[in-house]
């Protein structure tokens, strides 16, 4: 079968536009999508390298903190710690108006270098004695974190409160070199 010339030129434009087509599809259209992922890919990366540099940067300052943090720790031991949140807890009972029914430790082992030593307290009292102890307990130097509180009513009037609450102190491990 003889085309004539302008046929020709169709045929052969419509195999190169299918090679084109084909060729964008399968060659192209990927390679552009891979590109793009790169391109993420490598800005995170430069993201993450500033961040890398900046923290660096900051080591002295970061561990002089982190020392810090371990040093305003509780004790390592119950036999230390202990004593310290009682005492605390009896001066904040005091000041607040408060009275402690109950106080109670447990400790736990968190991670490698760090246990956690959890305290259920009880007591009874007004709202504003209440509200005076665990503000003082959220305002100490001791590293103590309120966990939950649970209040309730003794009387109808609600004038007395019994208060339920667990706090946790930390106990960090000795840095190692």
């Amino acid at each position: 079968m003889a085309f004539n010339p302008r046929e020709r030129m169709l045929v052969i434009l419509v195999v190169v536009c299918v090679v084109l087509l084909g060729g964008d599809r399968l060659a192209v259209a990927p390679l552009v999508r891979v590109w793009k992922a790169r391109t993420l890919r490598i800005a995170e990366l430069e993201t993450s390298l500033e961040k890398g540099k900046m923290l660096t940067g900051r080591e002295k300052d970061l561990e002089k903190r982190w020392q810090g943090m371990r040093d305003r720790g509780l004790p390592a031991t119950p036999q230390e710690a202990e004593p310290l949140v009682f005492k605390s807890v009896d001066t904040w009972s005091q000041e607040s108006g408060l009275s402690v029914t109950s106080l109670k430790p447990r400790w736990t082992q968190d991670e490698k270098n760090s246990r956690k030593v959890e305290f259920r307290l009880s007591a009874t009292g007004s709202l504003r004695s209440a509200a005076r102890f665990v503000y003082e307990l959220e305002g100490a130097s001791l590293p103590l974190k309120v966990e939950s509180v649970e209040i309730a009513s003794r009387d109808d009037q609600g004038r007395v409160l019994t208060l339920e609450m667990v706090f946790t102190g930390l106990v960090l491990g000795k840095a190692e070199k």
